[in-house]
C-alpha cells in the first residue's frame, strides 16, 4: 500500500488551501527526484480547516518495491 499522509500544510479557506496546493511539490522519500501524488482534504468540519495530504513514495518507486516483493 502507498497511503496518503497529512502534511503540515493547512488553511482555513478554500482559496488558501488551493493556493498552497498549486505551489507545493513533494519529492519521493526514496528517489528524491520524482514527485509524489498529493490532494486537498477537509481536516476539521467544526472549525473549517483544510489540509494537504501526500504520498511518501512516487508511483515508480512503489512499483519497484511491489515487483521485488512479489517475485
Amino acid at each position: 500500500m502507498n497511503p496518503y499522509y497529512e502534511s503540515s500544510y493547512t488553511a482555513r479557506t478554500v482559496n488558501g488551501i488551493k493556493e498552497l496546493y498549486e505551489t507545493l511539490n513533494f519529492a519521493c522519500n526514496i528517489c528524491k527526484t520524482r514527485r509524489t501524488d498529493s490532494k486537498m482534504e477537509v481536516q476539521d468540519t467544526y472549525y473549517p480547516t483544510f489540509v494537504i495530504t501526500r504520498k511518501k513514495i512516487c508511483m515508480e518507486c512503489w512499483l519497484k518495491m511491489v515487483s521485488k516483493s512479489s517475485g
